[in-house]
């Protein structure tokens, strides 16, 4: 396909084999980066206890020139095979400490947006360096950024994804075990992190109600956070049986499209505004 088929193509009826896939990814990756269609969606991400938004999660999305939105999994995985996954890293993290800038209130608040890296940008040996600028040139209030790490990154390198998590540490930003339970990576291992708190993958809180297993898991990792001093935040809540459960349990925090779905970031502002 050239470029202008790409531009008009619709993924669901016109991409037809493996190698357009592949083109069409590398063209939303090129427009979003050089045009500026990347934008980011923010979900809310609430305290169960109070009910009160306490963050959002970013979450990055491709707007076509139609306004039709073009969601990640069209480009993200081509993104980590060839590499253009850190330029698109940086651009979510400008993108977020932009919303930070337009919401000067935050810095007085505990009111965090979460920034998600994969594991190639974890590894790289200046993964922090445009954050850690960002913070500095823009004077952002470090405690307002989260960064979500997976538990493949520790699998892969654990030396020296430590590291790497000391500085951001050091710099003042929260850190997280996003998908926590889906890696397999050891207790002894958890033990050496300077974390703040842990995510349960979706898939748990899926079959919390129905899986006895589930549910026993997701009450050991809540369990686990509290004796180790770590917040929880349970995804992908979908029901009121599951909130429900899950405050029970003693979770934390929760997001989900019970409570709200990923939206533009002035339709989160109008919905969900900062206040103290």
């Amino acid at each position: 396909m050239d470029t202008q088929s790409l531009a008009k193509c619709d993924v669901s009826s016109n991409i037809k084999d493996s190698q357009d896939h592949i083109s069409y990814a590398d063209y939303l990756i090129n427009d979003g980066l050089h045009n500026n269609r990347f934008e980011l969606f923010l979900q809310p991400q609430f305290d169960l206890a109070s009910g009160r938004v306490v963050g959002a999660e970013s979450l990055i999305r491709y707007r076509k020139s139609c306004g039709a939105i073009c969601p990640p999994y069209l480009f993200i995985e081509r993104a980590e095979e060839n590499g253009r996954i850190l330029e698109i890293g940086q651009r979510v993290q400008s993108l977020a400490a932009d919303i930070l800038c337009k919401q000067p209130d935050v810095k007085n608040l505990l009111w965090h947006i979460s920034i998600n890296m994969s594991a190639n940008e974890l590894l790289t040996e200046t993964a922090f360096d445009h954050l850690t600028q960002l913070i500095e040139s823009l004077s952002l209030a470090p405690h307002n950024i989260h960064v979500e790490i997976t538990e493949t990154a520790l699998i892969e390198d654990p030396k020296r994804v430590i590291n790497q998590l000391d500085h951001i540490k050091r710099l003042g930003c929260e850190v997280w075990l996003d998908d926590f339970g889906t890696g397999f990576s050891s207790l002894s291992l958890l033990s050496q992190l300077d974390i703040d708190g842990l995510k349960i993958d979706k898939s748990f809180v899926d079959k919390i109600q129905q899986d006895d297993k589930a549910f026993t898991l997701c009450s050991a990792i809540i369990a686990l956070a509290q004796r180790l001093g770590l917040a929880v935040v349970a995804e992908g809540i979908e029901s009121e049986e599951q909130l429900l459960t899950l405050a029970q349990l003693g979770c934390d925090r929760g997001q989900g499209y019970l409570l709200g779905k990923p939206v533009p970031v002035t339709d989160f502002f109008k919905d969900w505004p900062i206040s103290g």
